[in-house]
């Protein structure tokens, strides 16, 4: 991402702001499955309304939202991407590493993990993630454990 595009990002902490459209939209990236999308929607924003230890962020250009990252804490040192999307006309710009790099620099967690599946590990790998199968959580979906910091 260039230094001038890079300029036009803002990221923030969501807070309150989870039940509204645009933070909507921006789950709805996360591709799921048409007759479990809305349901998926409701548990994430439930998510980040009541746990204590998770985070939503957002990240703007030009006033508009089109990314999403949460965290939740795992111990005391340790982080655990738990979403994050892009907004279709926004991927492969660079906003994902971006979101990334702002967690890591507003947290400095000792470790920071993600749960995904075969299509980001691609996305991760490039960060420095190091990552291992999980095997088949799932009948016929292998999910993967992506890990950058200290070794678990």
């Amino acid at each position: 991402m260039s230094d001038m595009r890079r300029e036009l990002l803002k990221f923030y902490e969501i807070g309150d702001r989870t039940n509204t459209a645009d933070v909507m939209r921006a789950f709805l990236a996360l591709d799921y499955p048409p007759d479990m999308a809305d349901t998926k929607v409701d548990q994430a924003i439930a998510l980040y309304d009541t746990h204590p230890r998770a985070r939503l962020f957002g990240i703007e250009m030009n006033d508009e939202l089109i990314g999403i990252v949460g965290v939740i804490g795992v111990g005391e040192e340790d982080l655990e991407i738990r979403h994050i999307a892009v907004l279709e006309t926004f991927r492969g710009q660079g906003v994902g590493s971006e979101m990334i790099s702002a967690v890591q620099s507003r947290f400095s967690p000792e470790s920071l993990t993600a749960e995904t599946d075969r299509g980001a590990v691609g996305f991760y790998r490039r960060l420095g993630f190091r990552v291992e199968s999980l095997g088949e959580k799932y009948p016929g979906v292998e999910r993967f454990l992506c890990t950058i910091g200290k070794e678990r």
